[in-house]
């Protein structure tokens, strides 16, 4: 092996956590825009229909918005670390 004096060794990147974490970060959003969309349509579905046909679209929009929470928390958490 010859020696190169303009060698400069790169630094090694993990390319797996850059990808899992811009995912973690689309998932989070997901979980942002089904809590937004379920409390649309819990609003409009009981201005149509009434609470009582509507309050499980109430119900799916704070789960998700528990999960992107929970996701956030995480995604921070694991940021933290690295």
């Amino acid at each position: 092996m010859t020696y190169n004096p303009f060698f400069v060794p790169l630094p090694i990147v993990n390319h797996t956590y850059f990808y899992m974490n811009k995912l973690a970060f689309i998932l989070e959003l997901i979980w942002l825009a089904l809590a937004l969309f379920c409390l649309g349509m819990g609003i409009w579905a009981t201005y149509k229909t009434g609470f009582s046909n509507s309050y499980m679209f109430f119900v799916m929009a704070v789960v998700a918005l528990l999960m992107y929470f929970l996701r956030r928390s995480r995604r921070k958490r694991l940021e933290n670390q690295q």
